[in-house]
């Protein structure tokens, strides 16, 4: 059993140093978006660290592995694994949320024709975030649902104390949607992130030429303002008293 466990198990590291090199390569691909998009999702890796830490030190210095020890070491390493989705789901919303606050602003800001002159891809990209906030609010489950799934026991429903059965269907139903959540957290990543991140980059450009073209117009307004006056001031001046 124990050769077993061993060899199942450094699989499974394997697989999760995969895991791990992807998370951290999503959150560099975003680092220009700033600390608040990234915070989360390291804040999940760091966990995820610590779990498997524990796991490897139980590994490595354990010679003869019970089951309990066993068990522990699955247990952290499936901690970590969960750590390790929740950093990708954290880094999908922060950067969802990024981009749907600095479209509001462009927005409210400027005319949508002055808008899609300079950022052409405006319609896919307000489409393409709509699409996405409607994809993550269709397999978000209420939090009261999960905390109900971890703690297992003294259930309510509606105020109403939960019996066994109860339970067995929310745990049912929480782990069917906890599997579409990923399979659509997986599309998001694999189909939208890098362009919605390509797309906020290029919106910041834009917003900036809009911004430098408002202020070149407000100083041609002001020049043209100051000349109206100087020259109605000199014909002021010049005109016989």
């Amino acid at each position: 059993m124990d050769a077993d466990f061993r060899t199942i198990t450094e699989r499974r590291l394997k697989d999760i140093l995969h895991q791990w090199k992807d998370v951290e390569y999503w959150i560099k691909r975003h680092e220009h978006m700033g600390e608040g998009v990234l915070v989360a999702a390291i804040n999940e890796l760091r966990y995820a660290g610590r779990m498997l830490y524990g796991a490897m030190v139980l590994l490595s210095f354990e010679k003869n592995l019970d089951s309990d020890k066993c068990l522990k070491i699955s247990n952290k390493i499936t901690i970590a694994e969960q750590y390790l989705v929740n950093a990708q789901h954290d880094l999908i919303d922060a950067v969802v949320i990024m981009c749907t606050d600095q479209l509001e602003q462009v927005l409210d800001q400027y005319r949508w024709s002055d808008i899609e002159a300079a950022f052409p891809e405006l319609k896919d990209h307000e489409s393409r975030l709509k699409s996405v906030q409607e994809t993550i609010q269709r397999v978000r489950r209420s939090p009261d649902d999960e905390i109900n799934v971890y703690l297992g026991e003294g259930l309510t429903f509606g105020g109403q104390q939960g019996n066994a059965h109860d339970y067995k269907k929310l745990k049912h139903s929480y782990w069917v949607n906890g599997a579409e959540r990923m399979i659509a957290y997986q599309r998001i990543r694999d189909d939208d992130l890098g362009t919605l991140s390509d797309q906020y980059r290029a919106l910041a450009a834009a917003k900036r030429s809009l911004f430098g073209r408002e202020k070149n117009t407000k100083r041609k307004e002001l020049f043209f303002a100051a000349v109206t006056l100087l020259s109605l001031g000199l014909a002021i001046y010049s005109s016989p008293r």
